[in-house]
């Protein structure tokens, strides 16, 4: 079992988490997710998950790793919460 900390962009609320969440157990042997919205931090578990692929996950929806926002990722994030919000 692997454990990855990652630490996002973005994070604003429990939409935004829920968002995190459900698109990370997605993945191919992701088993647990848990977020820590005041650090920023997003914990992942499971079997033949690497880092690399994590990553990727959040950037495409808008949760960069710390340091690699930009206006795009932002916009991303927010519509994503935003619908997240209306369903």
């Amino acid at each position: 079992m692997n454990t990855y900390q990652l630490f996002v962009e973005n994070i604003r609320g429990k939409g935004c988490m829920d968002t995190i969440k459900s698109s990370l157990l997605t993945l191919h042997g992701v088993s647990a997710v848990n977020i820590i919205e005041s650090e920023h931090k997003v914990c992942v578990s499971g079997i033949a998950i690497g880092r690399e692929e994590l990553l990727q996950q959040l950037r495409k929806i808008g949760y960069p790793e710390m340091g690699k926002n930009n206006i795009l990722s932002r916009a991303k994030a927010f519509i994503i919460c935003q619908l997240r919000k209306l369903a």
